[in-house]
């Protein structure tokens, strides 16, 4: 998010196969770092995706301990 062309097409088109593969946006999440910080968005992310069942892969949809 501190590159002077936040967000560059080579983003946008990672963040355009994330939402569609994944439900997920990497510039949200960079836009959200930006306001929030660093700290806070990895305690969010760590609500997120772990559980007692482990830690969740969106690439492969499985657990992992």
């Amino acid at each position: 998010y501190e590159c002077t062309e936040f967000p560059c097409d080579r983003l946008r088109r990672l963040d355009l196969r994330y939402r569609t593969r994944y439900g997920m946006s990497e510039i949200e999440n960079l836009e959200y770092i930006r306001k929030e910080g660093m700290n806070k968005f990895l305690k969010n992310e760590a609500k997120r995706w772990i559980s007692e069942k482990g830690l969740f892969c969106v690439h492969d949809r499985n657990y992992y301990k």
